[in-house]
C-alpha cells in the first residue's frame, strides 16, 4: 500500500505510461492535473511524452526530465492517495497491529490514517 509515500515510478511504470501513451489517441488537453507525488506526476508526463512521440511532436521542451515535456502539468497535493496510516509502504498482507508494531521497532510513528470523510474533504477542496 504506497498511499502518500513518496516513491518513485518503477521501469515497469515507466514503459507502462509510455506504450499507452504511444498506441492510445489521446486528446489535446490544455492541463493536465496529478498529485504532487514522484510516481502520479511522471506517470502524467510519460504517458503524454508517449503521446507526442506517436504524434512526431517536434517538442523543443523534451529533455531527460519527463516533467519538462508536459507545460501544463499540475501538481496538487489534494489529489493524492489516501493515507493509509500505519500499513502505508507496507505489504497489504500485513494487519494494522502488525505494521505499527514495525513502525514502532523503528522508532518512528506512522503517518495518521485517513478517513473516509477526511478523503472527501480534501478531494471536494480541489474540486471546487
Amino acid at each position: 500500500l504506497a498511499g502518500q509515500s513518496d516513491v518513485p515510478l518503477t521501469t515497469e511504470g515507466v514503459s507502462q505510461a509510455q506504450q499507452l501513451g504511444q498506441k492510445q489517441k489521446l486528446p489535446d488537453f490544455w492541463r493536465v492535473y496529478s498529485s504532487d507525488l514522484v510516481r502520479a506526476s511522471n506517470t502524467a508526463a510519460h504517458l503524454f511524452q508517449g503521446a507526442s512521440q506517436r504524434n512526431n511532436v517536434d517538442d523543443s521542451t523534451i529533455s531527460e526530465h519527463p516533467l519538462q515535456t508536459l507545460r501544463r502539468l499540475q501538481l496538487d497535493e489534494r489529489l493524492r492517495e489516501r493515507s493509509y496510516g500505519a500499513r502505508q509502504g507496507m505489504s497489504k498482507t500485513l494487519t494494522e497491529e502488525e505494521a505499527l508494531e514495525i513502525w514502532k521497532s523503528h522508532g518512528m510513528e506512522p503517518p495518521p490514517y485517513e478517513t473516509n470523510d477526511d478523503l472527501w474533504e480534501r478531494t471536494w477542496s480541489w474540486l471546487q
